[in-house]
């Protein structure tokens, strides 16, 4: 079965839509991974789980090593690729949740970015994880066997409610279960302005001002985010953008730089370097070299098909409830 369609383009980055079964909401495949090709999916959420083995995931800013039980969360829109970190086996559930379908997971147009990290994790949420992996494993199964479960769309909706709820991007500094939903509206409400209008001039006080706040304490909350300073939100948002121009055009790095709203390259330099933690020139080239490995391997994916898949998902979710037990 082909799960995703490919865009053709001349560029290093090309989008992947999943195509998900009629009615669900969700589709996994269970691979074993070389190398992918840089990709990124317009609304869907992917979730990593790496079931055996370890691989190397770089996912927009970020670059971790995945091991064995752990799971990682790739947002809408954001780059990302695969390569094996050891040489050795592994095996992976590649699982996506389609974000389209439900107005929860969009705030102003734009999408819900998460961070459901193995690699970050607080007390409060270890239990939220086991719940993630407990239903994304069952949905697998219930794929891989063509099963009409009834109780899918219900394990799909809770799925959505428990990433939502624990492992959303206002609770990356959130060191215990209780949210206040204003101030993640609030959270929100900034983040998504600096999204829409990133090619503008923003500063702190009309922004502020336009929502209603005193200038002192719009500072101050923003110190409690993942951010940390309204600088710091502006930049990130700008070299977002600015990854997608550098890994879909030929664009030198100063015409992107102005594009995205920078009034001048080295500062997007010195911005991109801050989060992304290399240049911007390093950034397209890791990619290029991403690109040309997956090109000169004819064996970068292997796809389980759904028959083996099954047996070996069942397999691991009994493996896996043992180790859950025991653990307690």
């Amino acid at each position: 079965m082909i799960l995703y369609h490919r865009t053709m383009k001349k560029n290093l980055v090309r989008e992947e839509k999943v195509i998900y079964r009629e009615g669900f909401l969700s589709e996994s495949r269970l691979c074993r991974i070389s190398h992918t090709l840089p990709h990124f999916h317009k609304t869907s959420l992917e979730l990593v789980y790496c079931l055996r083995g370890c691989v190397f995931l770089v996912t927009g800013e970020q670059k971790v090593t995945l091991t064995e039980d752990c799971v990682f969360s790739v947002d809408a829109n954001e780059i990302h690729y695969i390569s094996n970190a050891s040489g050795e086996d592994n095996l992976l559930l590649i699982f996506h949740l389609d974000l389209s379908r439900s107005d929860s997971c969009f705030i102003n147009g734009e999408p819900v970015m998460f961070t459901c990290e193995g690699t970050h994790l607080f007390p409060y949420q270890q239990e939220a994880m086991n719940s993630v992996k407990d239903i994304i494993l069952a949905l697998a199964a219930s794929q891989f066997g063509n099963k009409d479960n009834p109780g899918r769309k219900a394990s799909e909706t809770r799925l959505k409610d428990i990433l939502l709820k624990y492992f959303d991007w206002y609770n990356y500094n959130n060191h215990d279960e209780y949210i206040n939903p204003e101030l993640r509206d609030r959270f929100y409400s900034l983040f998504t302005y600096c999204m829409k209008n990133y090619r503008s001039k923003i500063s702190a006080s009309d922004l502020a001002e336009r929502e209603h706040l005193n200038y002192n304490y719009f500072s101050q909350f923003l110190t409690t985010t993942v951010f940390k300073s309204f600088s710091s939100m502006v930049k990130y948002v700008r070299c977002f953008r600015a990854h997608h121009l550098l890994l879909e055009t030929d664009l030198p790095n100063c015409e992107i730089a102005y594009s995205v709203g920078f009034s001048d390259p080295k500062y997007f330099y010195h911005a991109f370097r801050q989060w992304w933690d290399c240049s911007p020139k390093d950034a397209r080239n890791s990619c290029t070299k991403q690109f040309h490995n997956v090109l000169n391997n004819d064996k970068s994916i292997e796809i389980i098909d759904d028959f083996n898949a099954l047996e070996i998902i069942e397999k691991y979710i009994t493996e896996w409830h043992i180790k859950k037990i025991f653990s307690y």
